[in-house]
């Protein structure tokens, strides 16, 4: 029996002495469509806030269905908006004051709630002077009553003491950030703590990618529950506010079915010990990264999360299919020919990442399968960037150096780069297939559970190349960009961008 019973009526009270709904509905890209069809089985569930994002794209969609549902018969709770909390998102700082107060005022204006409850700076990017400009555009919406309260998202320690040290008129009472089981961003908490700035954890559930890790399954057996009950109960147990996901009713009832279990304290720091700084928080940005390169190019960009799109008809209009994510077999057989059909037909392919258990003809189109994340190279890292990244974390740096020269993607980029991201060890190697074209390699020095046979197999150790699948569809992957960074960094989006204009034929 549990001590404390999370409900979706339990709140927490922030530094400002107001209060937020402890389990929230994220509608991280949801479309319009999912959004409209979701809030109000969440609303009937008992879900009373909502957290949305201007990058997201459905702003419009989340405030009619929330004023529509407030309106409609189904209220049968007599729910007014004062009862709602509704949260959205900067999705760029800006140097500009006035610029940013009028992306902020058209939030406002495009959700037709009246008010935003709790507006973010979706991401630390742009600079210092970015930083504190949007913020100041926060506190002035505050003041004149467009938004309650005001906080952060994605800000790392240093972008705190910062914010902090400005002496805010208004100061942040949420700091938005990656964190579950698999990465506790313990560092980052701390801080908030100690200016009393509450965590509100983001893709709480690690987006489905350790749902069938062997300690996860084990605890979830113990104590009768579901790997998502799970991590929810874990992100509730260390005070945070989470938003766990889902566009499907029943997984809606699930995700907040909390109350009936408590983890142990032994429990609890087990699953803290999985920590390994798995970020899977790339997609909005890759997304924001793809909007930009096509907006200079005429290109129209679309995104979703749902499989369906290959056999509903919806992707049609497409001719360059881009994955940034994906974990497991994420299609299904009649999904699996269709997308088949679509490459053989001449469309193009490019990915950051790719699953596996997947068809033979999907695994040759990406060409290597995951493996596991290596170990790092000490003899290109400072003793600072030991420090930053020691032992245990996927995050680290290396050297990529760069093998074709010619192709779009890699032409003008230094011969030789140091930078830091979540490296990818495969199954197979590309650099001994014909097929595949090596662009670039890293000087990645293998260590852990790699016999020298492997060793050999994996020499050169290749991070990027290209083909042409079955002849006809031209494929790029890249195993940079694991990291939000990657998507503020020139040499990063200089190698997408040269991607996308190759398979596109730009």
């Amino acid at each position: 029996m549990a001590t404390y019973k999370y409900t979706l009526a339990s709140r927490v009270t922030l530094a400002n002495g107001k209060t937020i709904p402890q389990i929230q509905l994220g509608l991280y890209m949801m479309s319009g469509k999912e959004a409209t069809k979701t809030i109000p089985w969440a609303l009937g569930a008992g879900y009373r806030g909502f957290d949305c994002a201007q990058m997201y794209h459905n702003e419009r969609e989340a405030g009619k269905a929330i004023r529509d549902y407030l309106s409609s018969s189904e209220n049968t709770q007599g729910l007014k908006r004062e009862d709602i909390f509704y949260t959205t998102k900067l999705a760029s700082n800006g140097t500009s004051y006035d610029s940013v107060r009028r992306s902020i005022k058209e939030s406002v204006n495009v959700s037709g709630l009246g008010y935003v409850d709790l507006f973010l700076l979706h991401s630390p990017y742009g600079g210092k002077e970015a930083r504190l400009t949007s913020w100041k555009a926060v506190e002035d919406a505050i003041t004149d009553g467009e938004v309650k309260m005001g906080g952060v998202s994605n800000y790392g320690s240093a972008h705190i003491e910062e914010l902090m040290a400005s002496e805010p008129r208004v100061a942040p009472v949420i700091n938005q950030i990656e964190v579950h089981p698999f990465n506790t961003q313990v560092g980052i908490r701390e801080t908030c703590a100690e200016h009393n700035i509450a965590i509100e954890a983001y893709a709480p559930l690690a987006r489905g990618m350790r749902m069938k890790h062997p300690k996860i399954l084990a605890l979830a057996k113990k104590h009768g529950c579901s790997p998502a009950q799970l991590f929810v109960r874990w992100s509730l147990q260390h005070e945070m506010i989470t938003l766990p996901k889902s566009v499907r009713k029943d997984r809606l009832v699930e995700n907040a079915s909390v109350a009936d279990f408590e983890i142990s304290k032994e429990d609890l720091v087990a699953m803290d010990d999985l920590d390994e700084n798995l970020v899977t928080d790339c997609i909005p940005h890759g997304i924001h990264l793809l909007e930009s390169i096509a907006e200079g190019k005429g290109w129209t960009v679309g995104a979703t999360e749902d499989s369906s799109i290959f056999t509903n008809g919806s992707f049609s209009e497409y001719t360059t299919l881009v994955f940034l994510s994906t974990t497991g077999n994420f299609l299904n057989s009649s999904e699996s020919a269709a997308l088949e059909e679509f490459l053989l037909n001449g469309g193009t392919w490019l990915a950051g990442d790719f699953g596996d258990e997947l068809p033979a003809w999907y695994n040759k189109l990406v060409g290597g399968q995951f493996r596991s994340h290596p170990c790092v190279n000490d003899s290109v890292c400072s003793d600072e960037q030991l420090s930053r990244y020691p032992p245990g974390g996927n995050i680290r740096p290396d050297i990529v150096t760069i093998q074709d020269a010619d192709h779009p993607s890699t032409a003008g980029l230094p011969t030789s780069q140091n930078r830091t991201d979540e490296w990818y060890a495969y199954k197979s190697n590309v650099a001994h297939d014909v097929h595949y074209t090596v662009l670039a390699t890293l000087e990645e020095t293998y260590i852990d559970e790699i016999t020298p046979a492997e060793f050999e197999h994996m020499d050169p150790h290749p991070i990027s190349w290209y083909s042409l699948y079955e002849g006809v569809s031209r494929a790029f992957y890249t195993g940079m960009g694991h990291t939000i960074e990657s998507y503020a960094e020139e040499y990063f989006i200089r190698h997408v961008t040269g991607g996308l204009e190759w398979v596109t034929g730009a």
